[in-house]
């Protein structure tokens, strides 16, 4: 009778330490496993004003577990005209890539996210509202509009930011993000 009960408490512990480890490997909370780094493919401007180029830069690639990766979208106004765009350069609105579970978004510092647990780049706010107000941004012949974000994971999706390719279709425009492992 011991001997039955020593191999199913044996089982069960040996069963129950695999789900646990695969539990913390998808949580990504040790500093080895956040290490990532981010990159722009695919910039496009389909669906953007005549004259408007779109850069997208990636100024600091690597997400840690004190700091995430930092990007900026920059509008250029290559043409002739004055060119009205609904952007706000001081407070960007959030930016949700197509994919949503895992998915990004783009915050900010205007909306001041806080994070979910220490190297866990996921907002703790549940629903960032993109304001129901029309921006009238002006950008001059040769003037250049910089939006300034921080990437974090989708506050919907189970985990922090996982590495795969991230779509963004902008306001004007759209890129691909790409999330690997360092």
């Amino acid at each position: 009778m011991k001997r039955r009960t020593y191999l199913a408490s044996s089982a069960t512990f040996t069963a129950s330490a695999g789900c646990l480890g695969r539990i913390a490997a998808t949580n990504d909370f040790s500093t080895k496993q956040t290490q990532k780094t981010v990159s722009v493919t695919n910039v496009g401007t389909k669906g953007a004003p005549e004259g408007l180029d779109l850069h997208v830069a990636v100024h600091d690639p690597t997400i840690t577990e004190d700091s995430t990766a930092r990007m900026s979208l920059k509008y250029t106004n290559i043409g002739e005209n004055t060119l009205s765009l609904n952007i706000n350069p001081d407070a960007p609105d959030p930016v949700f890539s197509v994919e949503d579970s895992p998915g990004l978004l783009l915050l900010s510092d205007a909306y001041d996210p806080r994070q979910t647990s220490p190297g866990c780049w996921k907002p703790k706010q549940d629903q960032f509202v993109q304001p129901g107000v029309v921006h009238n941004y002006r950008l001059e012949p040769g003037q250049t509009a910089t939006l300034t974000y921080d990437v974090w994971a989708n506050p919907t999706q189970d985990g922090c930011i996982q590495p795969g390719d991230y779509r963004l279709e902008l306001l004007y425009g759209s890129t691909t993000l790409t999330v690997a492992r360092r």
